[in-house]
């Protein structure tokens, strides 16, 4: 829930009053300086006791943007106002550490406990920001550039922590704890990410990491037209399991084509079917076909070329008439879900990967 608190002492003391436990998340050395200016584009992020933002909008939702200090307020279960991308804005155990362990600030509000804090802050910057908080996903000397780093130095002095300044790192901590992207938040995230042309390695990588592979495959109108979708659903199930195969409704079509990454749909058209796979022993992505397409991690993507050859043998028509489109990994796969399939229908989806990833393992 975004609200404009006219005064931020005021603002912040009122929850005291009320008994409505909240934590500063960031930025604290700065904000004793003094709070972001009124209508100014710099932010509080707070996390908030359930249940307390109907309180709080009650008293404070009246004010616009030019009457106080943007606040952006996120609850610990991700109610409907509170929520980050609909989900809680951080996974139950780590939001029941930064409430639970707080304490006061130098500057009169509350904070996290280092610990907590540090977990907080770097569980931003890994998945919130990823390559765009200027922390190098595996250089730490690429990251002293970020504006996180002296606030990451001093949480790090305080807690005795030694890891690098890196976003695999600040991975690897949250793991061992416990509180590293939940696979659903990650696809929310991605999904965010893709509508407004964000592409990370980063979270291509950790979304890399279960078991096997899922992908977006789309056929393409050219194939419909020439009766060869059928030929191409079925070379896609002698390599992969098809999870589902979905007819995308013309409206979708028309609401979504220049959407899909990388799609050029002049030749070939643009897509009639969605096809969701599963590639339970994929191959790694190697030589001549690997190399122009780093965020490919399994080689079994390249027989895409193969059944463009094909199509183009049968058909007699030139090879640039693409009838197949992939995304390039899980990641990408997942920021792209939502063109073509409801809530419920990625929920199924997803249900039916945990099933799948358990019994592999």
């Amino acid at each position: 829930m975004r609200l404009y608190a006219p005064d931020m002492d005021e603002f912040l003391g009122w929850m005291d009053s009320q008994a409505i436990r909240y934590v500063v998340l960031r930025n604290a050395p700065a904000f004793v300086q003094g709070w972001p200016a009124r209508g100014g584009k710099d932010d509080v992020d707070l996390l908030i006791d359930d249940e307390a933002l109907d309180r709080i909008a009650a008293r404070y939702g009246c004010y616009k943007k030019m009457q106080g200090v943007k606040c952006d307020l996120y609850d610990r279960s991700g109610s409907p106002t509170g929520a980050y991308q609909g989900l809680p804005y951080y996974p139950p155990k780590l939001a029941d550490r930064l409430l639970g362990e707080r304490e006061r600030h130098e500057g009169g509000f509350w904070v996290p406990k280092p610990l907590p804090y540090l977990l907080g802050l770097i569980f931003h910057i890994a998945y919130h920001k990823a390559e765009r908080s200027k922390i190098d996903r595996l250089d730490p000397a690429a990251s002293e550039g970020s504006k996180y780093v002296p606030e990451l130095r001093d949480l790090m002095a305080r807690t005795g922590e030694d890891f690098p300044l890196t976003l695999t790192a600040f991975h690897e901590r949250l793991k061992a704890e416990g509180m590293a992207v939940p696979y659903r938040q990650l696809a929310a995230i991605l999904v965010n990410d893709f509508q407004r042309h964000v592409k990370s390695r980063f979270l291509a990588e950790v979304g890399n990491e279960p078991a096997g592979e899922m992908n977006l495959f789309v056929i393409r109108r050219i194939a419909s037209a020439r009766g060869q979708a059928q030929m191409l659903l079925e070379a896609l199930g002698r390599d992969y399991e098809i999870l589902v195969d979905k007819e995308i409704p013309w409206l979708t079509r028309l609401q979504t084509n220049s959407k899909i990454r990388g799609g050029k749909w002049k030749r070939g058209g643009p897509p009639v079917h969605a096809v969701v796979v599963f590639d339970r022993h994929p191959l790694p992505a190697t030589g001549d076909e690997a190399t122009p397409h780093p965020f490919v991690f399994n080689g079994r993507q390249f027989l895409k070329k193969g059944l463009r050859d094909e199509f183009s043998q049968i058909t007699g028509l030139h090879t640039k008439h693409n009838p197949l489109h992939s995304t390039d990994n899980e990641a990408e796969a997942l920021g792209h879900l939502n063109l073509y399939f409801s809530p419920d229908e990625r929920e199924s989806l997803y249900r039916r990967l945990e099933a799948i990833r358990a019994e592999m393992t």
